[in-house]
């Protein structure tokens, strides 16, 4: 183990940090281009790693077609235009390609362009729904109403607006309720395939709709047409516009069966979920043997904090279609929040039951396991979450921590190195780091604890740490380094300044110690272990007043401390001493 100093740690580090980096290289072929997703994630962000991907990879089709979606975020039409042409000069069936110059060029208001390449990319793939809406979007801003509705009704017969069971586990809730079914899951079966799920709907087009120019419409087609609109609002995720269009529709049809629905999840989606509560019940009047409006009143109720009540509406759903996996999920989330762990198990069992890769049954049924201190079926769902995604770090952290508690060592150090392999962050080499050291295998510990640094030096949380892993090992030289540095980047770290008194105690520089101690204490509280140390401190420096101090205090937080009422009779004795031979 390496001990003089930093220059030697850090050639260290990066030789090994570059000997992985070429065993990887070798040893596997570059993925695919993955972008995590994340709400709100940042456009620059995203722009650099499609930039860095192309400049490896200048043929990644992948990351020309992200980064032209990006761009025309970002409004930049005339760079995003390019990418699309040149994934299209490399592939001329791309649908997706066509789909995202047709969404560039409308951006650009060349209509006649636009509304091509979305009759293009609808040929190379008949499903392909946001280029359907797109088209009649382009039929209505060029004049051609008649059509436009017509494309309109295309679109939604081709929607496959399904959103239940196709989430990565690592984006799933485990305690709030999932989202409410859509209007599309109100009037299709349940086994539609899921959603696309690439980046296709970066750019979706906004329909202006002027009825004065069909002044001939009958009430019943007026209400149609602004059913569409709402719906081609509520894609655009503008569920306020879709309010409106949907109460448009309800005027000319107040029975109009598909937008009372439509504005109840609208409604639950802009946060108003008494609002929503209310005209689910007015479907459920309409239709008592509607399962799905029972199920999204039951979510609202959930959200509104009326978990009793959701528990009888999803109760009332399944009693009517029991064939849903979403159903009873949804069902498990309440029992868990109830804290009727058992019950939240059976209902998860039973979506997977009615749907193997259910992935958020699995998920919440393995935490439920957790709960309740089911370490084995626990570990064995976190596995079954990665048979379907093999790279989900928030799973792999959990099973590093169950097989830890679980007393196996192995298992863990193996799943925190998939762990680090999936994603090197500082934290999960520390994780890996600790793994290490557990098993005795300290060089890889340090090694690891060095990579962390090397990866983010500004992250006081991994100078702490390496501190504390010097400390335990007695080099208190470079404890103390490193220790100081952690608390340069971050003077509020108790811990840290609780490992360097520990440091200091062992190095017989006690005034420091205590110092350390009081600095700790002040962040966090009153505790035990260091107000005994402190106590120790002072007493070593003969100031038996302030040990006795310490000691009477650990008393009152532990009357039976034995190691606190021997020390303290220690330091009263000693305090007489001092005083006898002052007063000679």
């Amino acid at each position: 183990m390496p001990s003089s100093g930093e220059a030697l740690e850090a050639k260290i580090v990066k030789e090994s940090l570059l000997r992985r980096k070429l065993k990887r290289k070798s040893e596997r072929p570059k993925a695919p281009f993955r972008i995590p997703y994340s709400p709100g994630q940042d456009l620059d962000y995203l722009l650099l790693l499609c930039c860095k991907e192309l400049a490896d990879r200048p043929d990644s089709q992948q990351g020309l077609f992200i980064r032209a979606s990006v761009y025309l975020k970002k409004g930049q039409v005339s760079e995003a235009l390019a990418d699309c042409n040149a994934i299209l000069q490399r592939n001329p069936q791309h649908a997706g390609a066509f789909y995202l110059r047709g969404c560039a060029y409308e951006q650009a208001e060349k209509l006649d362009l636009s509304f091509a390449d979305f009759t293009t990319a609808l040929a190379l793939d008949p499903s392909h729904v946001n280029a359907a809406y797109a088209k009649a979007t382009c039929q209505n801003k060029m004049g051609n109403l008649d059509q436009a509705i017509d494309d309109y009704c295309s679109a939604l017969d081709l929607d496959q607006f399904q959103t239940r069971g196709s989430v990565k586990p690592s984006s799933i809730s485990t305690t709030n309720c999932s989202e409410s079914a859509s209007v599309e899951e109100l009037l299709t079966p349940s086994n539609r395939q899921p959603p696309r799920t690439s980046l296709e709907s970066v750019a979706p087009l906004r329909v202006k709709v002027d009825l004065r120019q069909r002044p001939s419409l009958s009430q019943d087609q007026q209400a149609e047409f602004w059913y569409l609109q709402g719906t081609n609002e509520r894609k655009l995720k503008d569920f306020a516009g879709a309010v409106k269009s949907f109460d448009k529709a309800l005027t000319f049809n107040p029975k109009h069966y598909k937008a009372l629905f439509s504005k109840a999840f609208c409604l639950e989606k802009l946060g108003l979920v008494d609002s929503a509560t209310a005209i689910y019940s007015e479907v459920v009047r309409l239709d008592p043997t509607c399962a799905i409006a029972f199920y999204n009143r039951g979510i609202s109720l959930d959200k509104a904090g009326s978990p009793e009540k959701a528990l009888a509406d999803f109760n009332k759903a399944l009693a009517l279609d029991a064939s849903r996996p979403d159903f009873y999920h949804n069902r498990g989330l309440v029992h868990k929040k109830l804290r009727n762990i058992e019950k939240a198990i059976e209902d998860f069992t039973s979506a997977l039951r009615v749907k193997s890769d259910y992935w958020k049954s699995l998920l919440n049924r393995a935490h439920c396991h957790e709960l309740i201190g089911d370490r084995r079926r626990s570990i064995s769902d976190f596995l079954n979450v990665l048979q379907f995604d093999p790279e989900n770090s928030a799973t792999l952290e959990h099973l590093a921590n169950l097989y830890r508690q679980s007393g196996n060592l192995e298992g863990s150090l193996n799943a925190c190195t998939r762990l680090v392999a999936v994603s090197p962050t500082p934290e999960f080499y520390l994780m890996r780091a600790h793994a290490y050291e557990s098993l005795g295998k300290m060089n890889e510990a340090l090694a690891d604890w060095n990579a962390a640094i090397e990866l983010e030096r500004d992250n006081a949380a991994s100078w702490s740490e390496r501190g504390a892993f010097y400390a335990r090992t007695e080099h208190y030289t470079e404890a103390l380094a490193d220790l100081t540095k952690a608390l340069e980047l971050d003077p509020q770290d108790a811990q840290a300044y609780s490992q360097r008194a520990l440091v200091y105690r062992k190095t017989e520089e006690y005034a420091r110690a205590v110092d350390d101690y009081t600095a700790e204490m002040k962040l966090s509280q009153a505790n035990i272990r260091s107000l005994s140390f402190r106590g120790y401190c002072a007493a070593k420096m003969d100031q038996f007043e302030a040990a006795v101090r310490d000691f009477s205090e650990v008393l009152q937080l532990d009357p039976n401390n034995v190691n606190a009422l021997f020390n303290r009779g220690i330091s009263l004795f000693r305090l007489r001493e001092h005083r006898q031979v002052s007063a000679i």
